[in-house]
């Protein structure tokens, strides 16, 4: 099934449009509730369910763009063509360079009947990359699975209030459960990371056997089951990082977020570098308080990871933050460079990336880019050089 819809409608606008009529289009980044369907495009965007529905690229059937040199489309709205270069999937990406994106045809499919939330907990975050890793090489990887290091786990904790009307009682309870984790099965607390899952399809039996496997796989890992409620919770914990955002500010705590693509043998050791990096600017620029640095597996693939990154740094009494905030970026970037990491994963290059590009993509892509953008716009309407270094200046 496919559906024409015109770019400027945003995702959860689009979701609920769809849902209406028994379809999805299972694309949600954390950013649907104000990103559009044209900006997936412009960024070549990734979703949090892209295990079962794909990343952008994967949906889209055919792109109408609006350029200076006059509408650029495929006639046939087929799934697959052979008819040189795809023009399509170099929009996807473009950073609003080339053009407007007015149309897309999207691929979508019927509204999953079954929906199922887990969780797991593993004694360090090793132990998680290892259990990721087996079930993306299994083939039975979820629409949904991230890893939450020690960090966003300890700070999903600290947010969570309870379901229920009986403090008392679920302070019992928590202090149950910790007490199994930590004296019986010995996971450290400042150690110890969390995976949540969620599970879609149109059977009941076979969301069964696929979560019983991601259970079992888990296990064979050190990993315990953390329920359904936990899955639920830490899902939705994304949504509510960027509101945080805007409330700290008022509190002198700037805090940003971005990510990369890394091959599974560099995860770790990426994730150790960029910690490293954030907390020696910030010592350097004599921060009073460490910054709060937290990381996750947000998308897996058989040959590497989507690698998330919040941090916060406290600039209360620090000269110049937005330079200290420029120079904690440098250092994360250099970090991800260093260990063989993509400049980003589904973000894009934009303005603070740019002089890093011709070294990711070589300086001939650059040139190609450049060319594309000399036929569609060569009078340079679209001004904002994105993906260009020769011609931005960064203020």
């Amino acid at each position: 099934m496919t559906a024409v819809i015109e770019a400027g409608i945003t995702g959860l606008d689009l979701h609920e449009r769809l849902r209406h009529r028994g379809l999805t289009l299972g694309h949600e980044p954390d950013s649907w509730e104000f990103s559009t369907l044209g900006g997936w495009i412009a960024t070549r965007a990734s979703g949090m369910k892209k295990n079962t529905y794909g990343n952008i690229e994967d949906l889209v059937v055919n792109i109408t763009t609006v350029t200076p040199q006059g509408t650029m489309q495929r006639a046939a709205n087929v799934p697959r063509a052979a008819l040189g270069p795809d023009m399509n999937n170099a929009m996807m990406g473009s950073e609003g360079i080339f053009g407007v994106h007015t149309l897309v045809t999207l691929r979508l499919r019927e509204f999953p009947t079954v929906q199922v939330y887990d969780s797991l907990i593993f004694p360090s975050l090793e132990h998680g990359l290892a259990a990721l890793k087996e079930i993306t090489r299994a083939g039975c990887e979820p629409a949904s699975l991230r890893l939450l290091d020690n960090t966003q786990f300890q700070l999903g904790q600290a947010l969570k209030t309870s379901s229920t009307t009986n403090k008392f009682t679920a302070g019992v309870i928590d202090f149950a459960k910790k007490t199994y984790v930590t004296k019986i099965r010995g996971f450290d607390v400042d150690e110890m990371c969390a995976a949540t899952v969620l599970l879609e399809g149109t059977s009941q039996q076979k969301v069964a056997e696929q979560q019983k496997r991601i259970q079992t796989i888990a296990k064979r890992h050190e990993g315990m089951v953390g329920g359904e409620e936990n899955g639920k919770r830490g899902y939705f914990f994304t949504y509510i990082i960027a509101y945080l955002r805007d409330f700290a500010l008022d509190y002198y705590f700037m805090s940003e977020s971005f990510e990369t693509c890394v091959p599974w043998t560099n995860a770790r050791q990426l994730i150790t570098d960029i910690k490293l990096a954030i907390n020696s600017v910030a010592a350097k620029r004599n921060v009073k308080i460490p910054p709060l640095i937290a990381c996750r597996i947000s998308q897996v693939y058989d040959t590497g990871v989507c690698v998330y990154v919040y941090y916060g740094i406290n600039y209360f009494r620090v000269d110049e933050p937005i330079t200290l905030f420029r120079e904690t970026e440098l250092a994360a970037v250099d970090a991800i460079v260093r260990n063989g990491g993509a400049l980003s994963h589904h973000h894009g290059v934009g303005k603070h990336r740019l002089a890093w590009l011709p070294a990711a993509i070589s300086p001939p892509a650059i040139a190609a880019i450049q060319g594309i953008k000399s036929a569609l716009d060569p009078t340079n309407v679209f001004a904002v050089t994105n993906l260009q270094p020769n011609k931005h200046v960064e203020n």
